[in-house]
């Protein structure tokens, strides 16, 4: 030590150095950690020219569409990448991508209800969606799951539509509560009749035929709901789709299942021209207007038969088909029929059915 220096010769010349020393062993440090970063299974090796740009800057807002990053993906088992994985991108599409972690690739995501109703639905996004029950011997009653699944929509050739038919629950048993089966007997009835599938009760008489395919339908409702319909207060939504399904399972050509979702009102004219195409068709839920006292009855489903591109609706609903508009009035959305001697309909909901062929 010098004994006019506060410090020896040596640290004073380092201390002169101080601020290069700092910035290349930040660049150093920088460049190595940088190096082996794994994000999601990827590996990012940085442009070290930017970097030393980034750490030389002291007041300027760092530029960070000048920093390149190659990334380098690996396989399943995270092995050493090779340079025909690299592409460069952007350090601001690197930041603003979604991160994909290892955990993920085994997924045991939580279901979560769909749409209010029973069916529980695992995370995952597929094109078809199908109704599957268990029973839960503990609770004494079925499970619902909402399941996904991969494959082709059933297409049929033509425009059928004209030929659904449309019964009168009043002429089946427990009419009071007979508007859901009669929808599915509709339906059942149009699905054998262009070909989706094979019948399974033979009758000369047709109206005797209509009666033993009621009551097919209704077994399979009662199995569900453990008790009478009207005990039950009639069917709803998630009962309407699995005994759809059951059926379309049993009597398929072609393996066929059913793809349902469910939509809330408001709804739009999409959603109605949609379902007007192949063997698609909506059950829509609805609360009438009753015709003598104005007041809302209690809750009812209908057929939608078809939409069009001018706004008009048919369903088939009480043995005849009413051709109508989505209304919106009092805070609520409505289908008015162009019959004034037909009832107003508030809308609650509508299921959409697709007939497919799951891929095996």
């Amino acid at each position: 030590m010098e004994k006019d220096a506060d410090t020896c010769p040596a640290c004073y010349n380092a201390q002169g150095y101080r601020k290069e020393i700092i910035s290349l062993c930040i660049t150093v440090a920088v460049l190595l950690c940088v190096a082996f970063v794994k994000v999601g299974g990827v590996s990012f090796v940085v442009n070290s020219e930017a970097v030393r740009n980034f750490v030389d800057q002291t007041s300027e807002p760092v530029d960070t569409s000048s920093l390149r990053v190659a990334a380098i993906n690996h396989d399943q088992y995270y092995s050493t990448p090779t340079a025909q994985t690299q592409r460069l991108i952007s350090f601001e599409e690197f930041r603003s991508r979604p991160q994909t972690h290892r955990s993920q690739k085994v997924s045991h995501a939580s279901s979560a209800t769909y749409q209010g109703t029973k069916f529980q639905q695992a995370a995952g996004q597929f094109p078809f969606y199908v109704a599957e029950k268990s029973w839960d011997p503990n609770a004494k009653r079925y499970t619902f799951l909402r399941k996904g699944m991969n494959g082709t929509e059933v297409v049929q050739r033509g425009d059928n539509r004209r030929y659904f038919i449309s019964e009168n629950q009043s002429e089946y048993p427990q009419s009071e509560s007979g508007c859901g089966p009669t929808a599915l007997l509709n339906l059942y009835i149009w699905y054998t009749k262009f070909g989706l599938l094979k019948e399974s009760i033979q009758h000369s008489n047709y109206n005797r035929y209509k009666q033993l395919k009621f009551r097919e339908i209704d077994r399979k409702l009662l199995n569900i709901q453990r008790e009478s319909r009207n005990a039950h207060g009639g069917t709803n939504a998630l009962e309407q789709v699995v005994v759809m399904d059951e059926l379309i399972q049993s009597h398929s050509r072609s393996g066929a299942r059913l793809h349902f979702e469910i939509k809330r009102a408001p709804l739009a004219l999409a959603d109605f021209l949609d379902l007007s195409t192949n063997y698609r068709v909506g059950i829509l839920s609805v609360r009438p207007k009753s015709l003598k006292t104005g007041k809302l009855m209690g809750n009812h489903a209908v057929l939608v038969i078809r939409g069009d591109t001018s706004g008009k609706i048919t369903i088939a609903n009480w043995g005849a088909f009413s051709h109508g508009r989505l209304v919106q009035r009092d805070g609520a959305q409505w289908f008015i029929p162009d019959d004034t001697t037909q009832h107003s309909m508030r809308i609650n909901q509508l299921t959409t059915l697709i007939p497919f062929v799951p891929k095996a």
